[in-house]
């Protein structure tokens, strides 16, 4: 027998009192087993250190089917893990917008993935590779290339739209022609509860 799934957390040297506050509404909204909080500079060791952890892990015997994983500044509300968690694919992942202000089609920061892809893919399933040109992918790019190229579904889903918790809350809304929303920490607190659906006004540019 399996339990449905587990959250994972990763996080850099700090940790937002949004993020806090969703974490403690989640633990409290649902009977929910958590691994451990993976805190460091290098996001890929941190990832795989979670990756390694969720496959070794079990509750009463029993193994998770998927790894919920959260960054530490993400903002996020009940609602938004249950949909993220509704999808059948390998990866799925919410839509947030970077420290640039440009939207992530499929970032790793709040991503449930299936145990059969990270046991085909240890030991290191979130390492960077080398793009065209020389260049070096980040730990979450790395991470769909190589999934999508052993077989596995993903999916975007851009219903799901999270805040980000960088210097200010960054958090999609409605209009191509300003798809960002930018809300200091002094104000304009968005609400962790609130579970209505975001239509982003952006298109689909991840298949």
């Amino acid at each position: 027998m399996s339990i449905p799934f587990a959250v994972g957390f990763t996080c850099g040297e700090t940790c937002s009192s949004w993020f806090v506050d969703c974490v403690i509404r989640l633990a409290l909204s649902e009977h929910v087993p958590f691994i451990q909080v993976i805190a460091g500079p290098l996001p890929h060791r941190n990832r795989n250190m979670l990756a390694k952890l969720f496959l070794e892990a079990s509750w009463d015997g029993d193994p998770a089917e998927r790894l919920m994983m959260l960054d530490s500044d993400i903002v996020f509300s009940v609602g938004d893990v249950k949909r993220l968690l509704e999808h059948d694919e390998d990866i799925v992942s919410g839509v947030y917008p970077n420290a640039g202000g440009k939207m992530m089609q499929i970032g790793a920061g709040f991503m449930a993935i299936h145990r059969r892809v990270l046991e085909a893919m240890m030991p290191n399933p979130f390492n960077p590779v080398e793009l065209e040109g020389g260049v070096i992918s980040g730990e979450d790019v790395g991470f769909i290339m190589n999934a999508k190229a052993k077989g596995f579904q993903v999916l975007s889903d851009q219903n799901i739209a999270v805040g980000h918790a960088k210097a200010q809350i960054l958090r999609i809304v409605e209009g191509a022609d300003r798809p960002v929303e930018y809300l200091s920490f002094a104000k304009d607190r968005p609400d962790p509860q609130g579970d209505a659906e975001v239509e982003v006004g952006l298109p689909h540019g991840f298949a």
